[in-house]
């Protein structure tokens, strides 16, 4: 048997190393529970948009979405919009419209004027504003990294 060079050595030492290091972050700081995963998911077009809507409504942790560039327009392509960026984009204008729209009906539901008899009572009020307050930050955590 060939003795190893000694960048062969330094190579295999620094493959331990950085896979000793991979799995002690990985059992320390990437914790989850055991029905959550997180998710890296790489698709591109029509046959890949069920997925990314069946992951999103998941309980699962998505950490990002890659997808390839998009292309010029072919003569058989019907649309130039990569379907992926428009179900993404589709996502984030759902949640941050979400936070006026609920903000509106939490203030109908509680109008006697416009509701009579049916008007919200009070633990219905605050489980509402308690979901405006979460959505709002959320849309705020999620704007305040682009600024």
């Amino acid at each position: 048997m060939k003795p190893a060079s000694l960048e062969e050595t330094r190579g295999s030492e620094l493959s331990e190393s950085f896979a000793e290091r991979f799995e002690n972050l990985a059992m320390s700081e990437l914790r989850l529970p055991p029905s959550a995963l997180r998710i890296l998911m790489m698709g591109t077009g029509p046959f890949a948009v069920p997925t990314f809507r069946a992951l999103l409504d998941s309980q699962h942790d998505i950490l990002s979405l890659v997808t390839r560039p998009d292309r010029l327009q072919h003569r058989r392509e019907k649309s130039p919009v990569n379907p992926m960026r428009a179900l993404f984009w589709s996502a984030v204008i759902n949640g941050v419209v979400a936070v006026p729209l609920l903000v509106v009906v939490i203030l109908l539901v509680s109008n006697r004027k416009v509701m009579g008899d049916f008007t919200a009572r009070a633990p219905i009020r605050w489980l509402g504003w308690a979901t405006v307050a979460l959505m709002a930050a959320a849309a705020g955590a999620m704007v305040v990294p682009l600024l």
